[in-house]
């Protein structure tokens, strides 16, 4: 298991080079996605965070890096596989991608991607960075317009994602076992929708304030999940974000009992009993926060990295 670091402060630069700114129908069953699942798991129990024993190589690894390190650096791409109705809108896009200080590309980092909520640029979102530190690379996805289409069931932030995943894997060494989603807002509902269709690539998910969208019929099967949300949002409330929870509840087989879930910081965050080995679903519900991405109270930073790094 790794040991969560964190810092004190989110350090922001600019780079020379660059625009910066700082820190399915045919899805598999229940016990067939978490077997496969359960053989991705790529660290040697009791290794650290320098070690990617196990870990599985994309092809960019070896590969000297093109940016600045410890920083945002916006990249631009040309989405393929956008349906002809979204195509004039959702082709051309662009991600924020930071790769950790002393960024090492022989070495396959877990690699996070975080949408943030409507308004907000990816390079500004949930600042996992603060206690991934040098452990992780981090990609900011942005909606257009910043925010993200959750409306529609064929999406085009999927082919967006894709995209994204394939160039980020090409280009700097992933460990593609350990892809993790994170979102706030509009944010998580794109991560709500991400980790049904894409369950068999993303590790495991996280989101703060944000529901679930619509969906296929069949989802790629279970996937760890972690949801927050505060009693006083007046936009996406428990109610809305309990609804993404119950299908992942029931996608990964948990029962209603839950118990105290320590994410290394107070909080009032529980762990649901009965699900899936290797498939946990924790729920936070907070008060007097209001709309929030939760880095305020740690749970969506602190929280969120030892929720994944635990798996």
């Amino acid at each position: 298991m790794w040991t969560p670091r964190l810092v004190l402060c989110l350090t922001l630069a600019l780079a020379a080079s660059g625009v910066a700114c700082g820190d399915s129908p045919n899805g598999p069953t229940l016990a067939a996605a978490a077997a496969g699942r359960d053989a991705d798991a790529g660290l040697d129990a009791g290794g650290d965070a320098g070690v990617d024993a196990g870990a599985h190589r994309s092809a960019g690894c070896g590969a000297a890096p093109e940016q600045r390190l410890s920083q945002f650096v916006m990249q631009t791409e040309i989405v393929t596989g956008v349906a002809p109705a979204y195509a004039a809108t959702y082709t051309n896009r662009f991600f924020w991608l930071r790769l950790p200080n002393g960024y090492d590309p022989s070495r396959a980092y877990p690699t996070v991607f975080i949408g943030p909520g409507c308004g907000e640029s990816g390079a500004a979102s949930i600042p996992i960075q603060t206690v991934s530190m040098d452990d992780a690379i981090v990609v900011g996805l942005n909606g257009v317009g910043n925010c993200f289409n959750k409306d529609a069931a064929d999406t085009p932030e999927l082919a967006y994602f894709d995209t994204t995943l394939a160039a980020v894997e090409a280009s700097t060494c992933v460990d593609t076992s350990r892809v993790f989603m994170a979102g706030f807002s509009s944010g998580a509902w794109l991560t709500s929708y991400l980790g049904c269709v894409r369950g068999n690539v993303i590790r495991a998910q996280a989101s703060s304030a944000g529901g679930l969208p619509p969906i296929p019929p069949t989802c790629t099967g279970p996937i760890p999940a972690m949801y927050v949300a505060d009693t006083d949002d007046p936009d996406n409330p428990p109610s809305t974000v309990m609804v993404a929870l119950r299908r992942v509840l029931t996608a990964n087989g948990c029962g209603t009992e839950t118990e105290p879930y320590d994410i290394g910081v107070p909080s009032p965050c529980v762990q649901y009993q009965g699900c899936l080995k290797g498939y946990p679903v924790v729920w936070c519900e907070t008060s007097g926060i209001g709309h929030s991405d939760q880095s305020g109270t740690q749970i969506s930073t602190v929280g969120f990295w030892h929720f994944w790094t635990s798996l």
